[in-house]
C-alpha cells in the first residue's frame, strides 16, 4: 500500500478515476467519507468521495458495528458481576481483564490497516493505504487533465451526496470580493439574497483545556487560562453568506435561545430569591426552597446548554479562519459543486486570457541578443494565482 496526494476539488467532488482505491479494481460506487488529521495541535477535516468496491465499501461501517458489538458484551459482563454468585465471580473477571486490552489493541491495530489521512492543508489530502494500481491509473488521468485544462469538467458525483452537510474552504479573496455563488450556502437553492455575517474562530485545544477545568475542580485556573488564550488567539472574517427564502434566518433561533435563555434564567432566580426572603417563613420552609431553586435553576442551565449545543451542531459555523481564508462547517454540497464549477470557469478564462496574450507576444528568446533593444517595460506573460496553480497541480 502507498500514499497519494489529492486536490481539494478532486476530492470533494469525486473527480477521480473509477477504481476502488483500496484493491484497484473497477467500480462505479462513491462513498463519502469525511477525513481528519491534526498537525501542530490543530484539527483538520474534509470530505473525500472515495471509489471503493463492494467489498471495500463498508471498512468503516464493519469497523462502528464490531466495536459496539464488543462494547455490548464487554457491558453485559460488568452487568454480570452484580447478580451473579461470588463463586461465578473470577472468570468473568478474567473475561473483563482480557477483554478490554483486546478491545483496545483491535482499534489500535484495524487503524492501521484503514485508509487513513496522513496530512490535510488548505488545497490537499495525503492519503495512506491506498493501492498502487489506483495510484498508477490516477497519474494518468491527471496527465490527461493537464492536456485538456481548457475543457476539464467538474465531476457531478457530489450530487449523490446533496442531503449530507460538509465543510466548504472559501478564499479570502473570494469573500472580500464577494465572488461565492448565488447558490444557498444551506441547502443549495437558488439563493434570494447575502446575509453579511461575522465568524470567529480559536484552536479547538482551547475549548478542551476549558472543559478539562470545569469538569476537574481541582483545575478551575485553567477555565481562566482558556478564556485568556481564546481572546488572545480568536480570528474573525466577515462572509457574505448567499442564502434562500426559506434560510434566510438561519441563526435567528440560536442567537434567540442563547441571549433570551440565559435571560430567562437569571430572572427566574433573582425573582424566587426576592420571594423566599420577603414571605415570613420558617427557616426549615425557607432552607427547602432555596435548595429547590438551586436545583431547579441548575436543571434548567442544563437544558439550556442541551439545546444550544443541538443549535449550534445544526448551523453554519467556522471550523477555521486563517490568513488565507475560512472553513465553514454544514454547508450544502450542492454550493460546494456550485463554487468548484465557478473557480473552473474563472480558470478557464484566465488560461484562454493568457493564451491571447501569447498570440499577441512575439516569440519568446531568452535574452536580448547583440545589437537589439531591449525594452523592459515589455508587457509580461501573466500566471496565474500560487493558490490556483497549486489546484491544478494537485
Amino acid at each position: 500500500m502507498a500514499e497519494v496526494r489529492l486536490g481539494r476539488q478532486q476530492a470533494e467532488t469525486g473527480d477521480l478515476p473509477e477504481v476502488c482505491m483500496r484493491c484497484g479494481q473497477p467500480t462505479q460506487l462513491w462513498t463519502p467519507r469525511k477525513f481528519s488529521a491534526t498537525s501542530a495541535m490543530q484539527s483538520r477535516k474534509m470530505l473525500v468521495l472515495v471509489p471503493l468496491c463492494e467489498r471495500h465499501q463498508n471498512q468503516w461501517r464493519n469497523r462502528i458495528r464490531i466495536n459496539w458489538l464488543i462494547l455490548f458484551g464487554l457491558l453485559l459482563i460488568a452487568a454480570l458481576l452484580i447478580f451473579v454468585p461470588a463463586d461465578w465471580q473470577a472468570p468473568l473477571w478474567i473475561t473483563l481483564g482480557i477483554g478490554l486490552p483486546s478491545w483496545l489493541i483491535f482499534n489500535i491495530v484495524y487503524e492501521q490497516l484503514l485508509m487513513r489521512a496522513a496530512e490535510i492543508t488548505d488545497h490537499t489530502i495525503t492519503l495512506k493505504k491506498v493501492s498502487p494500481a489506483f495510484i498508477e491509473v490516477f497519474d494518468e488521468k491527471k496527465v490527461a487533465d493537464r492536456q485538456r485544462l481548457p475543457g476539464a469538467a467538474i465531476s457531478q458525483k457530489l450530487r449523490q451526496v446533496k442531503f449530507k452537510s460538509i465543510d466548504v474552504r472559501l478564499s479570502r479573496r473570494e469573500v472580500e470580493d464577494d465572488e461565492l455563488p448565488q447558490n444557498c450556502m444551506r441547502c443549495g437553492a437558488v439563493a434570494t439574497l447575502k446575509l453579511p455575517r461575522k465568524f470567529s474562530w480559536h484552536p479547538e485545544w482551547i475549548g478542551t483545556l476549558m472543559a478539562v477545568g470545569i469538569f476537574c475542580f481541582g483545575l478551575l485556573p485553567l477555565v481562566l487560562v482558556g478564556l485568556i488564550l481564546a481572546f488572545a488567539l480568536n480570528k474573525r472574517m466577515k462572509v457574505p453568506v448567499p442564502l434562500c427564502h426559506a434560510h434566510r434566518r438561519h441563526w435567528m433561533w440560536k442567537n434567540i435561545v442563547g441571549v433570551a435563555g440565559l435571560v430567562m434564567l437569571a430572572a427566574i432566580w433573582l425573582i424566587g430569591m426576592i420571594a423566599i426572603f420577603q414571605i415570613n417563613m420558617p427557616p426549615d420552609m425557607v432552607t427547602s426552597l432555596l435548595n429547590f431553586m438551586c436545583a431547579a435553576t441548575g436543571l434548567g442551565f442544563f437544558l439550556w446548554l442541551v439545546v444550544m449545543i443541538i443549535l449550534v451542531g445544526r448551523v453554519i459555523k467556522a471550523v477555521e479562519i486563517t490568513d488565507r481564508g475560512i472553513t465553514l462547517r454544514r454547508a450544502s454540497p450542492l454550493f460546494l459543486l456550485a463554487l468548484w464549477e465557478q473557480r473552473q470557469t474563472r480558470k478557464v478564462e484566465a488560461f484562454e486570457e493568457e493564451e491571447d496574450e501569447d498570440e499577441e507576444l512575439p516569440p519568446a528568446r531568452l535574452g536580448p541578443q547583440a545589437g537589439e533593444f531591449f525594452d523592459p517595460n515589455a508587457p509580461r506573460r501573466r500566471h496565474l494565482p500560487p493558490e490556483d496553480v497549486e489546484e491544478l497541480d494537485s
